[in-house]
């Protein structure tokens, strides 16, 4: 996977998901793509 470095200009594909379990909630976020330059590295 390449490494970015800071101030880098990348692209984040997210991932959001909420439940409901026995009155309270529970959230989910996971990055499934990210892309910067001309590299892309998928996370799954």
């Amino acid at each position: 996977m390449k490494q970015h470095k800071v101030g880098d200009a990348i692209k984040v594909y997210l991932n959001f998901k909420a439940n409901e379990y026995e009155t309270r909630w529970y959230n989910r976020i996971s990055a499934w793509r990210i892309e910067g330059g001309t590299a892309t590295a998928s996370t799954q």
